[in-house]
């Protein structure tokens, strides 16, 4: 019979449990702390482009280089409202509202109008958060190339 009054004993000394405790804490700290500094990752490299905002570029379809700063994010329009757009995101849907002042670029770079905003069209955007990420006011939107 096992007595169960007997306390636990680890075969292994205190001290280095204290030890790898404190090893192990100390790494994730630091993966933290790097994550933190180095930024959230989006799946995107950061941009090299430094040309001058509007012209055109060969590694760029036109619709986004007619945007007066790079967007924000992109995605595929899940829903429209005559005021507001659900684009569906690699990080979940975000609700953009638009209205008379939002520019919209299509394909080729012309300006285009909201008309061409339709369901399943995939745009990136140059927005705005208005409440801390849950909803944008967008300020310019390209339609990507199909």
């Amino acid at each position: 019979m096992v007595n169960e009054s007997a306390p636990f004993q680890s075969p292994i000394e205190k001290r280095w449990l204290h030890l790898i405790g404190g090893v192990a804490l100390t790494a994730v700290l630091l993966l933290v702390g790097y994550s933190l500094i180095a930024g959230p990752s989006s799946g995107e490299a950061p941009s090299t482009d430094s040309r001058a905002p509007g012209r055109a570029s060969t590694s760029r379809p036109p619709s986004i280089a007619a945007l007066s700063e790079p967007p924000d994010f992109s995605g595929t329009i899940s829903a429209s409202t005559p005021r507001a757009l659900t684009i569906e995101t690699q990080t979940g849907p975000r609700v953009v509202r638009i209205d008379g002042d939002t520019k919209v670029f299509v394909e080729d770079g012309t300006e285009g109008t909201r008309e061409d905003l339709t369901r399943d069209t995939g745009v990136a955007v140059v927005a705005a958060s208005t409440d801390g990420g849950r909803t944008y006011a967008a300020s310019e939107i390209a339609v990507l190339p199909r």
